[in-house]
């Protein structure tokens, strides 16, 4: 299976038009990006537009569809969350990145803020809080 899993046909369909926080998600753990995209799938105002399994596939996706939000891993292959953040964040300012991590290690959180991710969560964050970050 590719990097990059596109959600465009999900785009209009569970919300209403001008209202929704397009989302992509960033991991290279299929089974966890997968949950996170199933569980946000039944929220009216998000739709997911695209999944990657690497850094390099996630600067891909926000090209081709200027998200409002990528939730990042840090650890990927190809290249890392940081760069990752760093390229998208140079070329498209306006999309917030939300680096959803395992590490708590202030060094890294204070890395990817640097490289231009608007917030810094670790996976242990509630889907509640989750959610709030993604609306913003």
């Amino acid at each position: 299976m590719s990097a990059i899993q596109s959600k465009n046909d999900n785009i209009g369909t569970n919300f209403a038009p001008g209202t929704e926080t397009r989302v992509v998600f960033a991991d290279d753990h299929k089974i966890f990006r997968q949950s996170l995209v199933s569980l946000v799938q039944n929220e009216v105002d998000i739709c997911v537009v695209g999944e990657a399994s690497d850094g390099e596939a996630a600067v891909e996706l926000a090209r081709k569809f200027n998200p409002d939000v990528i939730v990042m891993d840090i650890s990927m292959p190809r290249i890392n969350g940081v760069e990752a953040t760093r390229q998208i964040k140079t070329e498209l300012p306006s999309v917030r990145v939300i680096v959803l991590s395992m590490y708590q290690d202030k060094y890294i959180a204070r890395t990817m803020i640097e490289a231009g991710a608007d917030v810094f969560l670790t996976k242990s964050v509630s889907y509640a809080e989750l959610l709030q970050t993604i609306r913003g």
